[in-house]
């Protein structure tokens, strides 16, 4: 993919436009402090779940039989259940009856709006059943269900774009034709997409060319998502073969393939059939036998970035005993009563997108805090290295989050510029007695400390490491917890970790807090110094990673073309002119595929950051007219317009020519390096 790139972006090596956007009047740089942003961007927290909500079967010996089959409102309540308590911002279903009110969709929405969710938007591509007889409409939802066969994606966002496009399925073959849908969430890197692929195994040896179907369907996907440089995938996959998803492996990594602490299984479970084989069932009344289950995994979540966590939820399963002598109410000829346990014969499979950050404070202004974050004490903020909190101990300042950041169980990383001379926390997350984690300053040692508590009780007991410290200087700390590899380390600037083992999983469930932490129940440590640029990520970093994090310039993110077209995803775009289009797909002059723009005066945008709060960055645009090159009359070196309440995103106003198509990319400077850009953008001017 990026050698087509690069061959591509050579032929216009000689109209390119080099603009360097900055975010203030008349070219002053933004610093990297990005004082106006509020919070970093939220990581996609997704599950992939196939509910079975229209499959059939009175009783579990049945085909396909689907607990809660007939009672969706009880069906849709578990699902908004789980998406809220697992604080989860993006949903995959398979199997689900939508566009219709009373529809398992239209009665998740409302689930969710009575949970204070009613931001959700969703997005549905129909299925189609394979034909049976009597079945004269294989899209409805049978049985007194409402609306249509779908498969949905779902975000707590506002969706401004979508795409489906068929899998080569024929229902005449016996499996139900499916596709993949993808949708774009304003202000999201990543595109997300849902699936739900027809099993052309063993379980269809009529099927000539089983395999080969099978493969065609994954080629598809692999396909449409190769359009993207950033995408969350999952779905069902119905194949618990690894090698048949080997080119969705090939460019993604999956989410349940590592473990994330200690214990933590691989490959989990994700669907639990039952056996309902003749060997398990009694040949007079059909009632099963045993309550035996066949586990396999299924389901599967790809990202490009990768996962900072995963988890196959198996008490959502149905795994009830349904055997005549647990249920014999359930093998009654006339009225059947089965009592399952479970809301699907699949697992809801979860998992974080890793590269994300759960919480980014710039510290520059208080006005840069999210909502619901409380300043108490003494707290000022002034312009020292690029902008900061000034904390006053004996005030008792302090910054407080108004949740925990992370879950200290499971791996993560802290990060912040701190300055102070006298003992004292630069950063903590409150526990019942002691912090769950500490990061702080020991005037009389000289030394930066990081600690986690190896015990819940009342007790200085905790593991942790120490490295030498400059008083008074600007320095960048870094801590991980890496819960697999049982240990924490600290970093001092981009350099070696000094580390200590660590094997307690202790959990903490108050408030992230910067300028104390918590001892022995009470507060305590605070700090008298200056804090910056407070970074909690949901992963453990790499030695590399974090050098990255503390003195590589970082490509930037949330690239943006507007105003947006309401049924193209305008500006990002990036098909190779030799990749094959996919069947939804126009081509356009010199480019497969473009989103739309309907203004000659279009905005290009993204978000920039930068390592050291005190150095200044700026973002640098590249913008070329594929259609026409030699008609690109926009001048070198064009300003970008200010963007004060957004002070990490440079946007950059052009004059463009109705009818041409225009690609893009951006990259992070400070005046002296540049980051790698970001994916090359494309569009058309569609204003007439």
């Amino acid at each position: 993919m990026q050698t087509n790139i690069r061959r591509r972006l050579s032929r216009w090596l000689g109209v390119w436009l080099a603009l360097a956007a900055f975010l203030l009047p008349g070219g002053t740089p933004v610093s990297a402090d990005t004082s106006s942003t509020s919070s970093a961007p939220e990581p996609v927290r997704v599950m992939t779940w196939n509910i079975c909500g229209e499959s059939g079967g009175s009783t579990p010996a049945d085909p396909a039989y689907c607990p809660f089959r007939n009672d969706p409102q009880t069906k849709m309540a578990a699902v908004a259940d789980e998406v809220v308590s697992r604080h989860l911002n993006t949903v995959l279903l398979q199997e689900i009856c939508s566009g219709a009110d009373g529809s398992q969709l239209a009665l998740l929405q409302t689930a969710l709006a009575d949970r204070g969710q009613s931001d959700w938007n969703f997005a549905t591509a129909e299925s189609r059943r394979a034909p049976s007889p009597g079945d004269d409409d294989t899209g409805r939802c049978r049985g007194g269900l409402q609306g249509r066969l779908s498969i949905a994606v779902g975000v707590r966002n506002k969706i401004t774009w979508t795409d489906q496009v068929k899998l080569p399925v024929d229902p005449a073959w016996g499996q139900d034709q499916n596709q993949i849908l993808c949708v774009a969430a304003q202000g999201w890197e990543p595109r997300v997409c849902g699936t739900h692929l027809s099993n052309f195994g063993s379980s269809v040896p009529a099927v000539p060319g089983a395999q080969a179907k099978y493969d065609a369907e994954v080629l598809t996907v692999q396909k449409e998502v190769s359009a993207f440089g950033s995408v969350v995938l999952g779905g069902d996959f119905n194949t618990s073969v690894r090698s048949n998803l080997k080119p969705l492996y090939d460019r993604m990594a999956e989410c349940d393939q590592q473990p994330f602490y200690p214990s933590d299984p691989v490959n989990e479970t994700t669907h639990l059939g039952l056996d309902a084989t003749a060997a398990n069932t009694d040949p007079v009344t059909h009632a099963l036998k045993s309550d035996r289950y066949l586990p396999t995994k299924i389901d599967y979540l790809f990202s490009t970035a990768g996962f900072s966590n995963c988890d196959s939820d198996t008490g959502q399963a149905d795994t009830a005993d349904y055997s005549y002598q647990d249920q014999p109410q359930c093998w009654d000829a006339t009225h059947p009563l089965c009592k399952p346990n479970g809301f699907s014969d699949h697992t809801p499979l979860i998992g974080t997108v890793k590269n994300a950050r759960v919480l980014s404070w710039g510290l520059g202004s208080a006005s840069s805090l999210p909502d619901r974050t409380v300043v108490t004490g003494g707290v000022a903020f002034g312009p020292d290295h690029g902008g900061s909190a000034v904390l006053t101990g004996s005030a008792k300042g302090v910054v407080t989050a108004s949740g925990p950041a992370v879950d200290t169980r499971n791996s993560f990383t802290v990060s912040a510029w701190a300055k102070t001379e006298t003992t004292g926390v630069v950063l903590s997350q409150d526990g019942t007695n002691t912090s769950g984690m500490m990061l702080w300053y020991d005037g009389s040692e000289k030394a930066w400390h990081f600690a986690m508590p190896n015990s819940s009780g009342i007790g200085w007991h905790v593991d942790q490491t120490a490295a030498a410290a400059d008083p008074g200087v600007w320095t960048h700390l870094t801590a991980v917890y890496d819960a697999v590899a049982q240990n924490i380390r600290l970093y001092v600037g981009g350099g070696s970790p000094t580390t200590a083992a660590h094997t307690a999983r202790i959990p903490s469930s108050g408030p992230f807090v910067v300028g104390r932490d918590r001892v022995n129940g009470n507060e305590n440590g605070y700090l008298t110094g200056s804090v910056q640029q407070v970074q909690v990520f949901e992963y453990p970093m790499t030695d590399a990673e974090v050098g990255a994090l503390h003195g590589t310039l970082a490509a930037p993110t949330a690239t943006t073309t507007a105003p947006l077209s309401d049924t193209t995803d305008a500006g990002c775009w990036d098909i190779p002119t030799d990749f094959p289009l996919l069947p939804t797909q126009t081509a356009q002059p010199g480019h497969p595929l473009y989103g739309i723009v309907h203004t000659t005066t279009p905005s290009l945008s993204v978000q920039v950051a930068g390592p050291d709060p005190s150095a200044p960055v700026h973002a640098v645009f590249t913008v070329w007219d594929d259609s026409h090159p030699a008609q690109q009359n926009l001048p070198d070196g064009q300003s970008g317009s200010p963007a004060s309440a957004l002070g990490g995103q440079s946007t950059l106003a052009l004059s463009l020519q109705d009818g041409h198509t225009y690609g893009w990319y951006a990259r992070t400077s400070d005046g002296t390096s540049s980051s790698p850009s970001t994916t090359p953008c494309h569009f058309t001017v569609k204003a007439q």
